[in-house]
């Protein structure tokens, strides 16, 4: 409770209090030496919640005027000296009678809302700060309080609410909601298989034995075997020509993986890729996803799936990498046998592989097994494979027509070698040694000397280079051809003609 300093010169009576109520506000006895100025009580208003009467009227004014003390002039009468702290008022007590106070007239109550006067301003001496250090540090306490109870009131009620915000959101128009589909890519190890087994259990399915012998009463006798690939979901399958060749006079027949047995008819075959299709009557094959070689490097790894031998029970697998492209490989005694473009892969495959799938490490087709290379002497076998490219140009042609007819530029050639100014040679082309009558490159310009540097987007650095990228095009297909005559390098548009027999 603050204390008030009568500026009247003449002492306030103290209000008697009964014995029964206790003062309110204790003021203890204070050193009269260490009183402030009169003025420094007005700095620090009252924190006593409970209403105060009002002070006591100075005589100059008198009684019969309530507000005097508020109006201007009635705090300039001099202050008494010494200061003496002024006794606390003892509040009216909460029940029974009122006891009146007789420092005020009966005909006037004190106001129910404290009125409080503006503070003066402060005097130029500092007060003494062992007495009201307190009061202030209490003052600004409450203060805080009482702000963060207003301000926590204000946002109870929605005061700091951003009516704009209110309004777009009232505004803003339903949201439709979507089915998000997520794609994920299963890892083969995830549920702690091998990467061999899940490509297994992928493309097993995919993979058939072809077999040739006799049936009789007794049972189908094998006499040869081999693999396989489902390319289509209505049983055509990919095999090698060598599987299939002269297969007259035997009984034909497919093992699926899953046991059942069909015959077989051969759609078409081509002995210059090795390549032939069979039809099985059956539906709701599994065919082998196709894959390319074109994105594969050294060293990726190549798992082969195929029936070695011939053995009862359904396919193997072997695991192994790719070692190398684009090799020639001459699996006969004739020249017209070689095969042009191969991939050589150290995974093991034997007799009765051949037809079988060559697939990378998600399953997906990238050759089909086609030869073994027998090692003399050292570690093992080396296997070849023809690229999938080749194979589906092969394919698509015998499901077409049920034959193949491959193109043919006419031309004999050798590599063509640069030599460079440290002294070495590099193959640089395929350099035209003669131009065959009747044929495209005849007819279309090409001459002896030029040098084939490319064709399309192909470059051409070898004469193998040449004989691998024609065999991808169709007969009648132009072919934008890049020559260097004499040392300009020029185009010159050819439509591939026909390959003739028996070269």
């Amino acid at each position: 409770m603050a204390e008030h300093i009568d500026p009247a010169p003449d002492p306030i009576p103290e209000a008697p209090t009964p014995e029964s109520i206790d003062p309110a506000v204790v003021v203890p006895e204070t050193d009269d030496s260490l009183a402030p100025p009169p003025e420094s009580a007005a700095l620090f208003p009252s924190l006593d919640p409970a209403p105060q009467p009002p002070p006591a009227l100075p005589p100059e004014l008198g009684t019969e005027d309530p507000m005097a003390l508020f109006r201007p002039g009635a705090h300039d009468a001099p202050s008494p000296e010494p200061f003496s702290p002024v006794p606390a008022v003892t509040p009216p007590p909460t029940s029974g009678p009122h006891l009146p106070d007789p420092r005020w007239p009966q005909s006037w109550s004190p106001p129910i809302e404290r009125v409080t006067p503006v503070p003066e301003p402060a005097p130029t001496a500092e007060p003494t700060p062992r007495r009201r250090w307190p009061t202030a540090l209490l003052g600004l306490a409450a203060g805080f309080l009482g702000a963060l109870v207003a301000v926590g009131a204000m946002w109870g009620f929605g005061v700091f609410d951003d009516a704009s915000t209110a309004e777009t959101s009232e505004a803003a128009p339903p949201t439709t909601v979507i089915e998000r589909v997520v794609t994920e890519v299963v890892n083969p190890n995830a549920d702690g298989t091998t990467l061999a087994a899940a490509v297994g259990r992928k493309v097993t399915p995919s993979i058939v034995t072809v077999e040739f012998g006799t049936d009789s009463a007794a049972g189908f006798t094998v006499v040869a075997s081999g693999s396989g690939v489902v390319v289509s979901a209505d049983g055509l399958v990919v095999t090698n020509e060598h599987v299939v060749a002269d297969s007259d006079g035997f009984d034909a027949r497919v093992v699926l993986s899953d046991g059942r047995v069909f015959p077989f008819e051969i759609v078409g075959e081509d002995a210059l890729t090795d390549l032939a299709v069979i039809q099985v009557p059956a539906t709701g094959l599994t065919p082998v996803d196709l894959g390319s070689t074109r994105d594969l490097s050294v060293g990726d790894v190549a798992i082969a799936i195929g029936n070695p031998l011939g053995l009862a029970g359904g396919p193997s697998l072997t695991v192994g990498v790719i070692s190398a492209f684009n090799r020639e490989v001459n699996p006969g005694f004739n020249a017209s046998d070689r095969l042009f473009g191969m991939l050589q892969t150290d995974a093991p495959f034997t007799s009765g592989s051949s037809g079988g799938a060559l697939v990378d490490g998600a399953g997906r087709l990238i050759g089909i097994t086609t030869a073994v290379g027998v090692a003399e002497a050292g570690s093992g076998d080396v296997g070849f494979a023809t690229p999938v490219e080749l194979m589906t140009r092969i394919t698509d042609e015998i499901i077409e027509t049920g034959d193949v007819k491959h193109a043919f530029l006419g031309i004999t050639g050798r590599d063509q070698l640069d030599r460079l100014d440290d002294g070495s040679l590099q193959p640089a082309g395929a350099v035209v040694i003669t131009s065959e009558p009747d044929t495209a490159a005849e007819r279309f310009g090409l001459q002896p000397g030029d040098v084939i540097v490319g064709f399309d987007d192909n470059e051409v650095r070898t004469m193998q280079d040449l004989v691998i990228g024609l065999r991808h095009y169709r007969v009648g297909t132009p072919v934008d051809f890049h020559i260097n005559r004499d040392g300009t390098v020029e185009t010159i548009v050819v439509e591939l003609g026909e390959r003739p027999e028996g070269l």
